[in-house]
């Protein structure tokens, strides 16, 4: 297991606002070098491992982003929408935008009282750039009791079907844009023109998943973890299954 962070500040606040007020800036760019790198660490430090049996089992990164799917990035003022007043940013799904068909999202649902439409929104805006959903995960919703996760089964469910339509409409309006961004996509890293195929695998409600509020600060996680064990199981089950299917498809 091998954890790693790529960008930090002491500021307690948005990462365009750290970047800003520590006058530590990190574009857009330089943020995916940094993972591609990190991942091609990984990758070989993996491949080296020397393993007793036949059996050698496939490498799963996770890679944690600075806030929501739609907070701020970090700011530079080689980031695009920089002015001569303070430095761009764009959002966190527009910064791996790039990384969109080589890896699948795993969305952090909000448990609480306004989560529904918070995930939702969040799950449509993913959707909407061409990202493929393997699964969305509620933290606290078992303990609060508010229903976020049969709320979000039961409109992933009915709902499938507009979804669907998004990726028409998109389709047809990317092909009218893309001769247009074909020459400005080259010329510019940090502008990624909306692409939005159809998603192979849809996420489904099964893929959907709740865990119980995590302890406080103060309190160990050995006991939440082995109470939770059997959801993690699920998950990982889940997501090797979409992964699957993806592999026999292409």
């Amino acid at each position: 297991l091998h954890c790693k962070t790529l960008f930090r500040w002491e500021s307690y606040s948005s990462p365009h606002l750290a970047c800003r007020v520590e006058n530590k800036p990190v574009s857009n760019r330089e943020v995916c070098d940094s993972l591609v790198q990190t991942l091609e660490e990984f990758y070989q430090e993996f491949q080296s491992l020397q393993k007793p049996t036949r059996f050698h089992p496939s490498m799963v990164t996770f890679v944690e982003t600075a806030g929501g799917v739609l907070s701020p990035s970090s700011s530079s003022p080689l980031n695009t929408a920089t002015n001569s007043n303070v430095w761009g940013w764009t959002t966190q799904a527009q910064v791996y935008h790039s990384f969109r068909h080589s890896s699948s999202v795993v969305l952090v649902g909000d448990g609480k009282l306004g989560g529904i439409s918070c995930t939702i929104t969040a799950l449509e805006a993913l959707l909407h750039r061409g990202y493929t959903v393997d699964s969305v995960v509620f933290v606290d919703g078992d303990n609060v009791g508010l229903g976020n996760r049969e709320a979000l089964m039961e409109y992933v469910e009915n709902y499938n079907y507009e979804i669907n339509e998004l990726y028409d409409k998109t389709e047809d309006e990317n092909k009218l844009q893309d001769k247009y961004h074909s020459e400005k996509a080259q010329s510019n890293q940090n502008h990624n023109p909306v692409n939005v195929p159809r998603q192979q695998n849809q996420l489904q409600p099964t893929d959907i998943f709740s865990l119980p509020s995590i302890p406080p600060l103060s309190e160990p996680l050995d006991q939440w973890f082995q109470n939770t064990g059997s959801i993690f199981n699920d998950i990982q089950q889940s997501l090797e299954n979409k992964k699957q299917k993806r592999v026999i498809a292409a």
